[in-house]
C-alpha cells in the first residue's frame, strides 16, 4: 500500500487536522441485506468509518455500494474482510486525504424541565470555526431514564 508515485493535493491546516487515509470501495449487485448487515458491523470495527450506499448498476440492476475509510495500518485487514465477508471479487481503492477539526468532550449537563441532565459535550474547533453538540446517546439515555422514572409523566405522553 505504498504511496510512492501517487500524486496527491491537499491543504494542510496543521498536521494533526490532516490525514492522508486509504478509500476502499466494492460493489455489490449478488449480496443480501443480511449479509451486507454482518458485513457492515465488521468493517466497522476494522476501519475509521464504513458504509452501504444503495445504487443502480448495469441494466438497472439494484446493488450495495460498500465504502471504507482506513488507515495505512488498517488497509490489509480491511482488504481482507472485503473478500471474507462479501460476494466481491474485486475492491477499488486509492488513498484520499481527510481534514478534520480538533475535538474535546466535555462533561456537562442539560437542564430540562428544573431536571438536571449529565451529558457529554462535544467541541469540535478549527481555526476561528467553533462547533458544540450534545452527545445524543446521553440525550437519549436521559430521557428514557426520566420516562421510567415518572411514566405518567403528561408531558411525555401527551401531544
Amino acid at each position: 500500500t505504498s504511496r510512492e508515485g501517487v500524486a496527491m493535493r491537499a491543504v494542510k491546516f496543521a498536521e494533526k487536522e490532516a490525514e492522508d487515509l486509504w478509500f476502499l470501495e466494492a460493489s455489490l449487485d449478488d449480496a443480501t441485506g443480511e449479509e451486507m448487515g454482518l458485513a457492515i458491523e465488521i468493517l466497522q470495527e476494522a476501519s475509521l468509518e464504513a458504509h452501504i450506499v444503495q445504487a443502480l448498476g448495469k441494466k438497472g440492476r439494484p446493488l450495495f455500494l460498500l465504502r471504507v475509510l482506513a488507515r495505512e495500518e488498517q488497509f490489509a485487514k480491511v482488504m481482507e474482510r472485503f473478500f471474507k465477508d462479501t460476494p466481491t471479487i474485486g475492491v477499488r481503492y486509492w488513498p484520499v486525504g481527510r481534514c478534520r477539526m480538533e475535538r474535546n468532550v466535555l462533561e456537562g449537563e442539560l437542564v430540562v424541565d428544573g431536571y438536571r441532565l449529565p451529558t457529554r459535550i462535544k467541541i469540535s474547533r478549527l481555526k476561528d470555526v467553533l462547533k458544540g453538540k450534545a452527545e445524543a446517546e446521553d440525550i437519549a439515555r436521559n430521557i428514557s431514564t426520566r420516562q421510567m422514572e415518572d411514566p405518567d409523566n403528561e408531558k411525555t405522553c401527551k401531544p
